[in-house]
């Protein structure tokens, strides 16, 4: 999913060391988006680095392993990370609910792209992923709590900002772990495990949790909010 890289930059600014220097200098380029990144819009949605600083060992100490699934040739390594998702009920299924999945490529043990369900391009326009990408190059960081926030105008933007709706989320991501409804707001709760390696010394798989706030009115996205590492990156959308 396109927000686990705005989660990896909110655990950039709590770390030491030349990881936090390569996150750092991710986080600077993604201010500057459109000389450094591009959007991939083939067969769904991927982000491509010109100048890639983020190395094969950072992604496997970020995400507390390597991912189940590998393959390599020559100069090129792909994780395809997973996120079985999680549900309240032990016992609850969904035919239909969506795999989802980030496959990132690494040419000399760089990252040079990342891959995401083709089903989010249904509902997740390329421009709210390059200004939300942006607004996290220079978000707000709270050392104290541990958090990175940003805010998202969509007035600001030089090409119309398509928000996706509660429905919208919904059909693409299924049944939430929980729904929280008030007079103003809707907030649907995902939680995803990530699948890693057999050989992981992880008791328990690292989760990633999700929240999505929509106006009760228009349905349409007002915030988005996650947690992983016991760290949170959220977006305010105005």
């Amino acid at each position: 999913m396109w927000r686990l890289i705005i989660a990896l930059l909110a655990v950039a600014v709590f770390l030491p060391g030349c990881v936090y220097l390569r996150l750092l200098k991710l986080q600077q380029q993604l201010e500057a988006f459109a000389d450094y990144v591009s959007l991939d819009r083939i067969n769904g949605m991927g982000l491509n680095f010109r100048r890639p600083v983020l190395l094969l060992q950072d992604v496997i100490w970020l995400m507390k392993g390597k991912a189940a699934i590998q393959a390599r040739c020559g100069r090129y390594t792909i994780f395809k990370y997973e996120f079985p998702k999680q549900y309240a009920d032990a016992a609850a299924t969904e035919a239909d609910s969506l795999r989802v999945a980030v496959v990132m490529i690494f040419q000399d043990d760089k990252l040079v792209k990342i891959r995401f369900p083709e089903e989010f391009a249904k509902a997740i326009h390329p421009e709210l992923i390059e200004c939300s990408l942006r607004s996290m190059g220079r978000g707000k960081v709270n050392q104290d709590e541990r958090t990175v926030s940003a805010d998202v105008d969509a007035e600001d933007e030089a090409q119309p900002i398509v928000m996706p709706t509660q429905p919208e989320v919904e059909q693409i991501l299924g049944a939430p772990y929980a729904l929280t409804k008030n007079a103003d707001e809707n907030t649907l709760y995902y939680q995803y495990a990530v699948r890693l390696e057999s050989s992981s010394n992880q008791a328990a798989p690292p989760v990633v949790d999700v929240w999505f706030t929509f106006h009760a009115g228009t349905q349409s996205l007002k915030k988005a909010r996650f947690t992983f590492h016991k760290l949170t990156a959220a977006i305010n959308f105005k």
